[in-house]
């Protein structure tokens, strides 16, 4: 059964908003819901940055079968709403 999770990315441009999962997600899909600033999520801690342009979303399947996944998230402009939408490994 997917689950989701909506917020704001931090007001300042660049710094980072993390989220930490306590279980193994299946799949995820990143949406930016802002109407004019790009999204950019990290899957890797920070080394990798994915730029989502706005009213549009990233989806990864199979996404994080082991462990604590963390997904970074950070804006180019104020603070923009986002949401996730996630499944988690099943028998998690």
């Amino acid at each position: 059964m997917p689950k989701s999770i909506s917020g704001e990315t931090k007001a300042t441009a660049g710094e980072i908003t993390t989220i930490t999962f306590k279980k193994p997600v299946y799949s995820i899909i990143v949406e930016n819901e802002s109407t004019s600033y790009n999204l950019f999520v990290s899957f890797d801690m920070g080394e990798c940055w994915i730029k989502i342009r706005p009213e549009k979303y990233l989806s990864v399947e199979p996404f994080a079968t082991k462990g604590k996944p963390v997904v970074l998230l950070k804006s180019d402009g104020a603070s923009q709403p986002y949401q996730i939408i996630y499944r988690f490994v099943e028998g998690e």
